[in-house]
């Protein structure tokens, strides 16, 4: 199963599409959470999502 949702990036006023994959979610998390980690915020979907 696959989950595809909008990431706002706050601030800068652009919005990704995301698209997880069952085989590569490791190297999703690790590559979107360095992203996230310089924005203050995110839609609660997004996490609603991965969950």
């Amino acid at each position: 199963m696959s989950c595809t949702t909008d990431l706002a990036w706050w601030g800068e006023g652009t919005v990704m599409r995301i698209t997880l994959g069952v085989g590569d979610t490791d190297d999703f998390y690790e590559g979107t959470w360095r992203g996230l980690r310089s924005s203050r915020r995110y839609l609660a979907s997004f996490i609603s999502c991965t969950r």
